[in-house]
């Protein structure tokens, strides 16, 4: 630095000397560099894994959502009426009847089977 009254880690910050010194003293590589060059590159290998993973559980999420639009009162009428055989209004019937009823409707949606 050309001025000798600023400092590059501010004024309570050591000076070049200081950092000059303590190199000296201590210029172990473990303390000025904790990751060899290795174990940086195995932990960008896992970060570059670890984000194409999270990318394609991304991906399957985003693809996974299907958006879907409540049913017609025409098309609940033509799945009641493939469900029970019959048309017309509503009546007494039995689980069955109405489990079934349920699954036509959901197949109408797009979900199971």
């Amino acid at each position: 630095m050309d001025d000798p009254n600023i400092h590059a880690y501010g004024e309570g910050g050591p000076d070049d000397a200081e950092i000059g010194r303590q190199w000296r003293e201590n210029s172990s590589l473990e303390k000025w560099f904790p990751l060899t060059a290795e174990e940086l590159e195995r932990l960008r290998a896992d970060n570059a894994a670890l984000r194409r993973e999270a990318h394609s559980w991304w991906t399957a999420a985003r693809d996974a959502l299907k958006l879907r639009e409540p049913l017609a009162p025409e098309a609940i009428e033509a799945a009641a009426a493939e469900a029970f055989g019959y048309e017309g209004g509503l009546q007494e019937v039995n689980l069955g009847d109405l489990l079934h009823f349920a699954r036509v409707l959901e197949q109408r949606h797009g979900i199971g089977a």
